[in-house]
């Protein structure tokens, strides 16, 4: 199973992380049964194995162990408008995650409603590439990429963009636009739900790490 296709929910609760035992904190962002992303000043390392520990308003989840596996790279002045943090990817069947959402939703009465649906990409592998895209699509609040998984028009589609010369990534939200057929896969045009300008700075300051 694709560890990056299972949905993700929006949920902000505390985090607890480390190496040995759960002593740094941070908050998740989002949330699925085989992962979550936390938002933290500090990152550890790239395939780093953390135990996790995560605390809800009605309960608290058991120790899960995780191994980090991005990082989104913000500088500081955008922190309050952008995520920054790092992605853990759990080990086992999700079960222990799955709990204590089925926890929450019966605590609060409240069914958990997926934002929009994970997993798509689009790489940048050199600075060339993003520099001709940015001119020809990102500048007007469009956004391209190839896909294997269905998507519908005016649904609403999140891609990571990530550049191949560093870690950093970002993820961009928007509505489809165009969906084109073809062999082992598709291609797809979004529209940005984000002001294209804020997007496109943050996007070049982390192009630039």
């Amino acid at each position: 199973m694709d560890q990056r296709a299972a949905t993700r929910m929006p949920r902000r609760w505390k985090a607890l992380f480390g190496p040995q035992a759960p002593t740094q904190a941070g908050f998740t962002q989002d949330i699925s049964a085989t992962g979550l992303f936390i938002t933290a000043s500090h990152l550890p390392k790239l395939g780093t194995r953390l135990v996790v520990k995560l605390e809800t308003t009605s309960a608290a989840s058991p120790e899960m162990v995780g191994e980090v596996v991005r990082h989104v790279v913000v500088p500081p002045e955008l922190r309050s408008v952008e995520r920054h943090g790092f992605g853990v990817r759990l080990v086992g069947d999700g079960a222990a995650m799955r709990q204590l959402i089925d926890r929450e939703q019966r605590a609060r009465g409240m069914s958990v409603v997926p934002e929009v649906p994970a997993g798509h990409r689009r790489t940048f592998a050199t600075a060339a590439e993003y520099v001709k895209a940015r001119s020809e699509e990102l500048a007007r609040g469009a956004l391209s990429f190839s896909t294997s998984r269905p998507v519908s028009l005016n649904t609403a589609v999140e891609v990571t963009v990530s550049f191949g010369w560093s870690r950093a990534e970002h993820v961009v939200r928007g509505h489809c636009v165009h969906v084109r057929a073809g062999d082992g896969g598709g291609h797809v045009v979004i529209v940005m739900v984000e002001e294209a300008a804020r997007t496109l700075e943050s996007m070049d300051r982390l192009a630039r790490c």
